[in-house]
């Protein structure tokens, strides 16, 4: 669970009225900004391949281009799902 630094006691301290019992507690702090920039670059890339697949087959006339396309359409597809 990824929580801003400024919420974090705020927020610990609900997940403790919620549970009934604490077997172990742990906290790890690190720094996700890099992560966050980079997944979202990804997601723009994919984006803009996608949106460039779609031009492809919307400009298709062959029944091949679009067999050929597809496989690397979906699996844009599957990874903007996954990001998203």
């Amino acid at each position: 669970m990824r929580i801003p630094a400024e919420h974090f006691d705020d927020a610990r301290a609900q997940v403790r009225t919620i549970v009934k019992a604490v077997e172990q507690a742990t906290v790890e702090a690190r720094d996700v900004t890099r992560e966050d920039v980079n997944q979202e670059a990804s997601l723009r890339n994919f984006r803009a391949e996608e949106a460039q697949y779609l031009a492809i087959l919307k400009r298709a006339t062959a029944v091949r281009t679009f067999w050929r396309l597809t496989p690397s359409w979906r699996k844009c597809g599957d990874e903007l799902r996954r990001g998203s």
